[in-house]
């Protein structure tokens, strides 16, 4: 499979978080975990000031490549070994796809029990 220069770096950065993070926490949990995940990409320098606020609210959404999954994809991949000890542990993924003024990934792996209660307090606000 080709993998192109900016997938790499983008393995490479969350390699990068991954690790930085484990420092203060547990090793690689070989059990089923559930993902929940947020991609927050750059709110477009185009956008009016009230667009810029309706996508911070998540009003409006990127549509735009790269896809969710392509990013998903990517994301587990890089993880595998790191937070949990192979990707087929994980049984359940909430992911999604947003703008902001300050890019990023938020991602939360959890419990399965878990899970569910941040999909609900995600889906109520």
């Amino acid at each position: 499979v080709y993998t192109t220069h900016k997938s790499r770096q983008f393995r490479r950065d969350i390699l990068l978080a991954t690790i930085v993070q484990q420092r203060n926490s547990q090793k690689a949990v070989n059990h089923r975990v559930s993902v929940f995940v947020t991609f927050y990409r750059q709110t477009p320098s185009s956008y009016s000031k009230k667009q810029t606020e309706e996508a911070e609210i998540g009003l409006i959404t990127p549509v735009t490549r790269p896809d969710t999954d392509n990013y998903l994809k990517a994301l587990l991949d890089a993880l595998s070994g790191l937070a949990y000890t192979d990707d087929k542990l994980i049984t359940d993924i909430y992911s999604r796809k947003r703008y902001s003024i300050r890019p990023r990934i938020e991602c939360e792996i959890c419990d399965f029990e878990n899970f569910r209660e941040l999909v609900l307090a995600d889906l109520s606000s």
